[in-house]
């Protein structure tokens, strides 16, 4: 049996999980804040989710010492995608202006995310990672724990996780009939890609093929995002 280097054993460390997580944190929120086209934004956040899907993936593969090679690639990926380089080929490539457009790339991505690592459920948690990043990059802290408490995923940076089984919609459908002729657009197109998100994730974990309330519900908020 392998023994474990006295490193990962340092780096399960509660205090430097959250040193982890706040580097991690502090560079894919600045690169974030970059850009003014809230459709580069979405892009770069999913850029953040599938190179962390990808190279933890291979990780797992490899089946290395997790501790210290996914906190490096976390911070690492979020580090580059900071870099002037990356900035420039967005603003220069990337053109998705349309709201709506720029929520079915994401759905197609969380397919994607999913199905690549469906072995490791990883996708899923670095996809909402990238959506709790957007929201901070807004500075809308406010929505993503609202979201996050009626969906049952625990409000901890970088650490969230969708439940397996299902997704509480009741509550979920009470706050948006309270909280939507609130909200402002931006508000409103992060709580629409929040939601088809999870919504996305819950219909492939649980093998549901059929359309959902939450299907209904993204529908009505698209429509409402043109407002």
């Amino acid at each position: 049996m392998n023994q474990i280097p006295q490193i990962c054993i340092y780096l399960q460390h509660p205090i430097c999980q959250i040193i982890h997580s706040i580097a991690t944190q502090f560079h894919i929120h600045k690169a974030l804040q970059k850009y003014e086209n809230f459709s580069h934004r979405i892009f770069l956040s999913v850029l953040f989710a599938y190179c962390n899907t990808f190279f933890s993936g291979i990780i797992f593969d490899y089946q290395v010492n997790t501790s210290l090679y996914i906190m490096v690639v976390h911070t690492s990926v979020a580090v580059i995608l900071e870099s002037n380089f990356v900035f420039t080929l967005l603003q220069k490539y990337i053109l998705i202006d349309d709201f709506c457009l720029a929520v079915k790339a994401m759905r197609a991505g969380c397919f994607t995310f999913l199905s690549f690592s469906d072995k490791y459920f990883s996708g899923n948690h670095f996809l909402i990672c990238s959506i709790y990043a957007l929201f901070k990059s807004y500075g809308s802290d406010v929505y993503g724990p609202i979201i996050s408490y009626c969906l049952g995923i625990p409000v901890k940076p970088f650490r969230l996780f969708v439940p397996m089984d299902f997704i509480n919609e009741f509550p979920f459908l009470i706050i948006l009939y309270f909280t939507l002729p609130y909200m402002n657009n931006v508000d409103k197109t992060l709580f629409i890609i929040t939601f088809d998100i999870t919504t996305v994730i819950n219909i492939i974990l649980s093998n549901h093929t059929q359309k959902s309330m939450q299907d209904y519900v993204l529908n009505y908020l698209v429509k409402l995002s043109k407002k």
